[in-house]
């Protein structure tokens, strides 16, 4: 008889996270959450985006529908919004210091 245990490890709490805000495929900019001091905007094409400890979100964009604004905030590792009429994408990743996502006994 084998008996297999999948265990995964808590993500998105705790981990410090990095977003990675992109325009027509390409890193804009990155940004490591957890050093930000004090909430600030990037414009990125024509999307504002807030940028605070912790959450990212749209707050402006010249698109006609205005989902990307209306999804509201970003928080934990695999949150991605994009503005598909501008070419902004915005994807956030846990930084984990121990390397695992799951362990298999």
């Amino acid at each position: 008889v084998l008996i297999c245990i999948l265990w995964f490890l808590p993500s998105g709490n705790g981990d410090a996270l990095r977003a990675d805000i992109y325009l027509d495929g390409t890193v804009e900019h990155t940004v490591y959450l957890d050093e930000v001091e004090a909430e600030y905007t990037l414009m990125v094409g024509s999307c504002e985006i807030l940028i605070e400890k912790d959450a990212v979100s749209f707050i402006s964009s010249e698109c006609s529908d205005s989902l990307c604004i209306s999804r509201g905030r970003m928080t934990k590792s695999g949150d991605t919004r994009a503005c598909v009429p501008e070419r902004v994408v915005v994807v956030l990743y846990g930084e984990r210091s121990d390397g695992f996502d799951s362990v298999v006994y």
